[in-house]
């Protein structure tokens, strides 16, 4: 019997000298075993009976629970996937994936416990709105319109919005949705953290035919774009200090140094959208940056710093 030939190969492994008690397990536990092996591993079990005795076979011969699509290798990738996630604040689905990437690692007996970290993020403040994050992730995949009570910052109340959503972006640790406004008839940035409550609307969604992540954020900082905007040559000189770290990380995709100067200092050049978040990266540089052109954008950044000076003057 199946019982009797396992309970001697567990004998046969685990030798015990006479004063300890044998090793083997009983019939309730054999069945335990079986109904794993057909819900975890999909095991093709059949049973069947010949005269007074139970036997047990695979209907698939060449069935094997070491036959997996995915090897130890795979397992450390999707684990290391889902640690990033974890960092992704609000974000359910890392615990679905934690889920099922432990249900593989038993599968292959992956051993992943007590594994150090080697890999550290910034962990700022939980910004509000985060809760929303997975229902609206899970509208976008669905095609489900919302109905979204929204507070701008100097509004005494919020304001219920119908939403198509279409794309979801965090930037300076903060969430936003982009979508089609249907009272607005237009492409709509909502901060998550001004959202109130949103709940699932009767109407029908429209499809996205008019927002493109790619391109829409392909000449700008951050995801503020002012309507009717236009890309400008921009043109910094940045001090020699101050070089090197923009040699290696660029503000922008776009970013071409334009000359380099004696003292080791650099004049850079970029191809932009003004707007608000641009400027507050530039000003984070303080004085380690001047503003060349345009004349316009020159002229802001003139009339932030004097700002700032009569502050501390």
């Amino acid at each position: 019997m199946l019982l009797e030939t396992i309970n001697e190969a567990l004998a046969e492994k685990y030798f015990l000298t006479d004063h300890r008690k044998r090793v083997e397990i009983r019939e309730r536990q054999l069945n335990y075993d079986l109904n794993d092996m057909e819900s975890e591993y999909g095991a093709p079990i059949e049973r069947y009976r010949e005269g007074n005795g139970h036997y047990y076979k695979y209907a698939d011969i060449t069935f094997s629970i070491e036959n997996l699509p995915v090897n130890e290798q795979d397992i450390q990738t999707l684990r290391e996937a889902v640690n990033l996630l974890r960092h992704i604040k609000g974000f359910s689905i890392s615990d679905d994936m934690d889920a099922a990437v432990r249900r593989l690692e038993n599968k292959i007996k992956t051993a992943s416990a007590g594994d150090k970290p080697v890999i550290a993020f910034e962990n700022p403040p939980i910004a509000l709105g985060t809760e929303y994050l997975s229902d609206l992730y899970d509208s976008i995949l669905q095609r489900t319109a919302l109905k979204i009570d929204y507070q701008p910052f100097k509004a005494p109340e919020p304001q219920t919005q119908i939403i198509h959503p279409y794309f979801l972006k965090e930037y300076n640790n903060r969430w936003f949705l982009f979508g089609w406004n249907e009272g607005k008839s237009r492409i709509e940035n909502l901060p998550l953290d001004r959202m109130r409550k949103i709940a699932l609307a009767k109407t029908p969604f429209k499809a996205n035919e008019v927002f493109d992540a790619e391109s829409f954020f392909a000449d700008m900082v951050g995801v503020t774009r002012p309507p009717d905007a236009t890309v400008e040559h921009i043109e910094i000189k940045v001090t020699a200090d101050r070089a090197p770290y923009l040699r290696s990380k660029a503000l922008h995709h776009s970013q071409e140094i334009l000359h380099t100067y004696k003292d080791g200092s650099l004049r850079i050049g970029y191809k932009l959208i003004m707007n608000f978040e641009l400027e507050n990266l530039l000003m984070g540089f303080g004085p380690q940056i001047e503003v060349l052109k345009p004349v316009h954008l020159r002229e802001r950044m003139k009339e932030k710093m004097e700002l700032a000076y009569k502050i501390y003057k």
